[in-house]
């Protein structure tokens, strides 16, 4: 075997060797996570959603994996609660009242802004608006 065959051959191995690990870390950072559809991995399971009717793929979706299931909106991960119970408990907290880490949110706007704040920083800003619309009629 020549040089160019060998560098070849030791690319070949080097990026098989890296698509089992990157398979590995996914499959075992998922593992703590809640049941979910596997989707592409940059896309995410979108291609597979109903785009005139979601809520109907998403309802699939709970039957199959239960009332809490996990996917991929692009490269968004998510958490879906199926349960009208499990969303006023989950709603009741504090710590499922945030922003997800949008682009808009979070890119553009800073997280400021009465739809992109959350917090204490939110409540200080609705106090404000409520406050001045009631003052101005």
């Amino acid at each position: 075997m020549d040089d160019s065959n060998w560098t070849v051959l030791v690319l070949l191995v080097l990026s098989v060797c890296s698509l089992l690990l990157l398979i590995w870390f996914e499959r075992r950072r998922s593992s703590r996570l809640p049941p979910g559809p596997l989707g592409l991995p940059i896309l995410g399971f979108l291609p597979w959603i109903d785009p005139k009717t979601p809520h109907r793929t998403l309802s699939r979706l709970a039957r199959r994996y239960g009332p809490i299931y996990s996917l991929r909106m692009g490269r968004v991960f998510t958490v879906v609660l199926s349960d009208q119970r499990l969303i006023r408990q989950a709603f009741a907290k504090d710590a499922f009242s945030g922003r997800a880490p949008l682009y808009l949110t979070h890119g553009i706007m800073k997280g400021y802004g009465l739809i992109c704040a959350q917090g204490e920083l939110w409540k200080d800003q609705r106090k404000f608006v409520s406050t001045f619309l009631k003052n101005f009629g």
